[in-house]
Parts: structure tokens; sequence; C-alpha cells
């Protein structure tokens, strides 16, 4: 919802941008935007309406700018924190997504969607412990969350908690069977090696040395 400037002008510039986001004259709106940020840089309402042109013209680097802006317009505002987080790793950009999906946790810790996809950043650079805290958390908010469950396991199986992360995979299958195609394989690991290391602590030590 717009909000009311002390610059005339520039509520006619929020006018003229609603007007042509409607006609879906996303560019146009842009050079209208533009105009009202020389005159306003802080108008919240300026930047929310540059972000929604900038994610329909598919032009993350902008938006990711506007979103910026806006984290400092409004610090509190926990949305602006967790698309920008969503946006940078979109861009590759894993130190920076995860700066800001943590500042976006910490204004609102039980967010299912942020602590899940923190954990696939951690995944991504391999930073398996924080994986798993992510991972943990993740599944704390939200233990229905097949997502949650199938990164959790992911984790485990890194750091060789085979246990479970057989546990995890099975809990993520049954609430989502479409999961299965992706753990079948190191869900058969993990149950090799428990099994192997069963058998070893079962057989006296002049039998494990001859197998």
């Amino acid at each position: 919802m717009a909000t009311h400037s002390e610059h005339p002008d520039v509520d006619w510039i929020v006018w003229q941008a609603q007007d042509l986001i409607q006609a879906r004259r996303f560019k146009d709106a842009l050079r209208v935007l533009q105009r009202g940020l020389e005159i306003e840089p802080a108008n919240r309402t300026l930047w929310e309406q540059l972000l929604h042109c900038s994610i329909e013209l598919r032009d993350p680097r902008r938006a990711v700018e506007a979103l910026e802006r806006l984290t400092l317009v409004d610090p509190g505002a926990q949305e602006f924190w967790a698309e920008k987080g969503y946006l940078h790793l979109l861009m590759n950009e894993v130190e920076e997504g995860i700066d800001a999906l943590l500042t976006s946790l910490r204004i609102r810790p039980r967010n299912t969607a942020d602590w899940e996809l923190l954990a696939r950043a951690f995944i991504a650079i391999e930073d398996w412990d924080d994986a798993l805290w992510a991972a943990a958390n993740a599944v704390d908010v939200d233990p229905n969350s097949a997502v949650a469950w199938y990164n959790y396991g992911v984790a485990c199986f890194v750091l060789e908690q085979y246990g479970p992360a057989i546990r995890a995979a099975e809990i993520a299958v049954s609430l989502d069977p479409f999961i299965a195609r992706y753990t079948e394989e190191w869900v058969g690991v993990a149950r090799e090696i428990l099994e192997s290391n069963a058998l070893r602590e079962w057989l006296p030590v002049e039998d494990i040395d001859a197998a």
C-alpha cells in the first residue's frame, strides 16, 4: 500500500508507477520510480515497487539492490532479509545468502523455509556441521517437512552418523515418497557400513584380520 510522501511529486510518481505496473509496463515503471528515488531516496514504497518490477523483469541484481535499500529503511522487516538471501543464493553468492538468511532467522526464528534454505546453502559449500545444525532447527520447527528431514539425513550421512541418517531418510520418504529416489543409494551405503561395523564387533579379532 502506498504511503503519502512529504513531496507531492513523489506521491504522483507512486500512483503513476502503480498504473504502469498494473499495465505490465515494468520498464516504463522503473524509469518513473528512479525519478522518484532521486527526490526521496529512502521512500519504502518506491523501493518496494522497484523490487516488484525487477522480479517481473527477471533482474535479480537490481532486485537485490532494492532489497539492500529496503533492509536499511526497515531493518526489522524479516521478509526483505529472507528474499535477499534467496536471491543471493540464486546468483551463487552463497556467503551473502547465508548472512541474509541468518539475519532473517534472528528476526523470525521459527521459519521453516529459511532454515531449509540455510541448510541447503551450507550443504552447497560442504559445511556439514552447520548444515546439520540448520537442518536440525528446520526439523524442530516443522517435523512434518520432508525436505528438512532429507537435509538432516544427508548431513548425518556425510558426518558418518549412519543410524540417524537412515532414520531421517525413512521419515522423509514416509512424508514424501518421491524423495526415495534421492535417498536410496546413500541409505544403502549407510546400512552396509552399519552391518559391517556390527559384524566386526561380533567377530573375534583373528576373524576380523582374516576378513
